[in-house]
């Protein structure tokens, strides 16, 4: 799995339509977790009290995201992943660490 993300999309998954389903802040840190049928996104970052301007766009965005809202946003691949059996109706098929961005802050490509 690991090997067709990286490759197939470069570490960036575009215009995906997710559910918000937490936003949790402590301190610096906001943790995010969304998720699109049976796929589940999550992520923890730390921010730094002296971020630059765009880095601070980011984490104004992802501490006003609404649980239970609908989004359509992007995502960058950066820890492991866990695929899970499809017919363990106890688990998600997949569940990805990936740092969520708004779809504006993209660069193009």
């Amino acid at each position: 799995m690991n090997f067709f993300l990286v490759d197939s999309l470069k570490r960036q998954i575009d215009s995906m339509y997710v559910t918000v389903d937490t936003v949790i802040q402590d301190g610096w840190k906001v943790t995010t977790q969304f998720h699109s049928e049976d796929i589940v996104f999550k992520y923890g970052f730390i921010f730094k009290d002296n971020m630059d301007s765009g880095t601070d766009s980011i984490y104004q965005w992802m501490r006003k995201l609404k649980p239970r809202s609908n989004i359509t946003i992007s995502f960058d691949l950066l820890g492991s992943e866990h695929l899970y059996y499809p017919d363990d109706s106890t688990k998600v098929i997949a569940k990805l660490f990936a740092l969520p961005s708004p779809m504006l802050l993209k660069p193009k490509q």
